[in-house]
């Protein structure tokens, strides 16, 4: 029985509106969300701003921050509680991806990742989405807290409406349209689907730094068809009207989207190194092949997409989760 009025805890959240839309209906938590913005300086900017103009209202027990963006300013707020929740690569945590950088870029880079750091320590709970960063959150807090995304199974299921989605087959990309996410891989998949498809048609949602590009060039073709932004509740009837679906190749673990598309029942093809709904191989000639295994055999689809929803149900459990984040929550406010 959940609790009421007073004896719920009372949570904000900086980011993160999936995560805050599971613990408000799965626990026994008051749960209110803060504005999103860009993962840049303008949006950490304007995060600090968001966050001052909540500290005139303040009366949360709980502060959860989902972005390193907002965990610096989410230090100008009164908090019994103060959780940093990691989900993926980002500054402070993962390093790989300022290989590239020199001179002043690479000061400023390791300067903001070492303030991050700091934040983290300071911070009373340290939980951590994905397996990819699991590892460097444990060099800075020992204490780290794996805590996988949650599925909400009530939305994303196998069982439901389905979006009429043209092609034989319907190829289905949700993924952001962006470089950190390797669209040309989804594409360049998609274009040897069709190679053995003729009637195959590629769905695309319109999102991210690199739609334009992609639109001029391939604005000629009637194959490949671009939705505007589909809201998240929308998406379970998509995944379970597409064939297949093609996640992203930038990462090398599945994100929310691979992850909610294998709770519809439907193929993924991704990269995923550490959970087994998508592949482990990196090459176009192997994400090629299981796609077609996807399109041509049906026992080998149907087993691998019941294993996908064994893997998801069992490790991406919203109660579980949720639990997770209340047992903390509990014993660090026990410790003040």
């Amino acid at each position: 029985m959940k609790k009421e009025g007073r004896d719920r805890q009372r949570v904000l959240f900086v980011g993160g509106r999936y995560l805050a839309d599971v613990l408000q209906k799965y626990g026994e938590f008051d749960v209110d969300l803060t504005k999103s913005f860009e993962y840049n300086l303008p949006g950490s900017l304007k995060m600090f701003a968001s966050l001052l103009s909540v500290r005139r209202i303040w009366n949360y027990d709980i502060l959860h921050v989902n972005s390193a963006n907002g965990l610096i300013a989410s230090y100008t707020l009164p908090a019994k509680v103060r959780a940093f929740h990691a989900h993926g690569r980002q500054i402070g945590i993962y390093f790989e991806g300022a290989k590239h950088l020199k001179g002043y870029e690479l000061k400023l880079f390791k300067k903001a990742g070492f303030l991050v750091q700091e934040a983290i320590r300071r911070a009373d709970l340290f939980f951590v989405a994905t397996p990819d960063i699991y590892e460097c959150a444990k060099k800075i807090r020992d204490d780290a807290i794996w805590t996988p995304n949650p599925i909400d199974f009530e939305v994303f299921r196998d069982k439901g409406a389905k979006a009429q989605l043209s092609g034989k087959p319907a190829v289905f990309c949700p993924t952001r349209v962006q470089s950190v996410k390797k669209p040309e891989m989804g594409f360049r998949i998609y274009n040897e689907i069709r190679s053995f498809f003729p009637e195959a048609n590629f769905h695309v949602v319109t999102w991210g730094n690199l739609v334009k590009y992609y639109r001029r060039r391939f604005g000629g073709r009637r194959d490949i068809i671009w939705h505007s932004k589909i809201p998240r509740i929308e998406l379970p009837k998509y995944y379970r009207g597409a064939d297949l679906v093609l996640g992203q190749f930038g990462y090398n673990y599945c994100s929310l989207i691979e992850l909610e598309a294998a709770a519809c029942g439907v193929p993924v093809v991704t990269l995923d190194e550490f959970e087994g709904v998508g592949q482990r191989k990196r090459s176009l000639e192997d994400f090629v092949a299981v796609s077609l295994r996807f399109l041509q055999d049906e026992a080998f689809k149907t087993r691998e997409v019941e294993k996908n929803l064994h893997i998801v149900r069992t490790t991406h459990s919203p109660s579980e989760s949720v639990e997770i984040l209340s047992e903390n929550y509990s014993r660090a406010i026990l410790k003040k």
